[in-house]
């Protein structure tokens, strides 16, 4: 009998497989044999039903004994993460299976938080705190993506990588994330959710603190000082929000909205004018310094790093994006930053070394490279999403993933939540 399959080690779909079958999958090369379970023994009979005026008399299930795919063994000597496929129906003759996630190969040092059930939100950048503890980071969580699927904020520790408090659910991830979007000011977490509300909390203990309203789906949330935050809306009607007294006033977006508050990376009237340069993208870092990013063109699309006067468009510094085989680096792959401790972060993808992705440090102020290093692979297809970064650590949300580097060397701190594969293409 045939049976449809995902390869164990990257989902993809596999050909239908008979026992003893062992090939190659054609998307990430992993040799997979097919191995089916041993048939269980008979149960042993029944006994006969009681007596009764009513009813019938159903015999117990047998339990179906779940399908096992064996990754073949590799020269290398690497043992790969099996994946266990769970039988869920028959129809027709035919089983149907599904993947049952194994929560991927976690690393015992550096440290990893293990929690299964929980993935970072795809559209969230850690936004860096400070506790009582030390530095920490807030996030979205979504709850066993595919089944429950629900949406939180949280916050946790850097050093330890333990969750201190997250928010009430949101409700179910895709009619929440819209309109779900949080930032922090002062000692308060300050997020809006897809009723059109706005909630403060206490940054130590989650407490509630304030509520308010406004008219429709908040687009951005953006801090104006240690009280106050502006909510730009769906229907145009931003407002601000007090944290003190939980009031909402109408807003001008011209006149009250941050610099910063919805900022396009691709707005080219922000960037400045270099010949030979294509600008792709543009980052205010401060009031007085902003950083861009472009390409050699015409000829080999070489990215270079630009740090310029944002009033101006003096440019002050010019440095190459990636470091020794910089002609192998994707000009278009540079779509995460973050500032902290006069230091600039940046992504980007080699295109030579499997996509491999890698994280530079520049000096912000000379443009002085300070470190330049590979983020360990996960997976064939791996996406980076956000960063964030405090004088400390720098936080990369990659797949469902957080990876917490140290902001002095680049060296990797630790890994919040599993990295997983199937959950995150589910969708």
């Amino acid at each position: 009998m045939l049976v449809e399959l995902d390869c164990p080690n990257c989902g993809a779909s596999l050909p239908a497989a008979a026992a003893g079958t062992q090939f190659t999958c054609t998307y990430c090369g992993q040799a997979v044999r097919y191995e089916p379970p041993a048939r269980p023994a008979p149960p042993a009979p029944h006994p006969p039903p009681p007596v009764a005026s009513f009813g019938a008399y159903a015999p117990r299930p047998v339990p179906l004994q779940p399908q096992v795919l064996v990754p073949a063994p590799r020269n290398s000597g690497c043992i790969p993460v099996v994946a266990a496929i769970a039988v869920i129906g028959v129809v027709a003759g035919a089983l149907l299976v599904r993947k049952v996630s194994t929560g991927g190969s976690l690393m015992s040092d550096p440290l990893v938080a293990h929690t299964a059930a929980w993935h970072a939100s795809d559209d969230r950048t850690p936004i860096p705190v400070r506790l009582s503890t030390g530095d920490g980071f807030v996030t979205g969580l979504r709850h066993a993506p595919g089944q429950d699927d629900t949406l939180y904020f949280a916050v946790v520790d850097a050093t330890s990588l333990k969750e201190v408090w997250r928010t009430a659910p949101l409700g179910k991830y895709m009619s929440a994330y819209q309109g779900s979007h949080v930032t922090v000011v002062g000692k308060n977490v300050v997020y809006t959710d897809s009723k059109n509300r706005i909630h403060a909390l206490d940054l130590a203990t989650g407490r509630e603190l304030r509520t308010g309203t406004f008219s429709d789906r908040a687009q951005h949330v953006c801090p104006v000082s240690d009280t106050t935050v502006y909510v730009d809306t769906a229907d145009q009607k931003p407002v601000i929000f007090d944290v003190g007294t939980g009031q909402t006033t109408p807003a001008d977006k011209k006149a009250d909205a941050p610099a910063s508050c919805g900022i396009d990376r691709h707005d080219y009237e922000a960037m400045p004018k270099v010949p030979g340069i294509q600008m792709r993208g543009v980052a205010p870092v401060s009031a007085a310094q902003s950083i861009a990013w472009g390409y050699k063109s015409p000829g080999t699309p070489v990215t270079s790093v630009f740090g310029f006067d944002p009033k101006t468009k003096a440019v002050k510094w010019q440095s190459p994006l990636a470091g020794a085989g910089q002609n192998a680096a994707d000009h278009q792959s540079m779509d995460s930053w973050a500032f902290a401790g006069n230091r600039f972060y940046a992504t980007y993808k080699v295109q030579d070394t499997n996509d491999e992705n890698r994280i530079v440090a520049f000096d912000a102020a000379s443009g002085a490279r300070l470190w330049d290093v590979g983020l360990r692979g996960i997976f064939a297809v791996d996406s980076v999403y956000g960063m964030g970064a405090t004088a400390s650590f720098v936080f990369v949300h990659r797949m469902d993933i957080i990876d917490v580097l140290d902001a002095n060397t680049g060296k990797q701190r630790g890994t919040y939540l599993e990295t997983t594969y199937d959950d995150h293409f589910k969708h």
